[in-house]
């Protein structure tokens, strides 16, 4: 089965990219937010891209969820939330 979603990860310090990952494999995702070292000043902007469907006006769009987050917890909480299937 094709795999259907896309998962980007930016690491921000001091308003600054210190680290992007994009990559379609949940495992490999997950390692990279394993290895994220928090710190007061760091933030991650998280986003899960989808496959394209047929929008409302008939159009053919990719949807996505997206966020920035400021602690570890959320950021997992954000990241079950965006992976569920429904």
């Amino acid at each position: 089965m094709k795999k259907t979603k896309n998962y980007t990860l930016k690491v921000f310090n001091n308003r600054k990219i210190t680290g992007k990952v994009r990559t379609h494999s949940v495992r490999l995702f997950l390692t990279h937010l394993r290895s994220i070292k928090w710190e007061k000043s760091t933030s991650v902007y998280l986003r899960v891209s989808y496959r394209k469907k047929i929008d409302s006006q008939g159009k053919l769009s990719t949807f996505w969820n997206d966020g920035d987050y400021d602690n570890k917890s959320d950021l997992m909480w954000a990241f079950n939330a965006f992976n569920e299937e429904g």
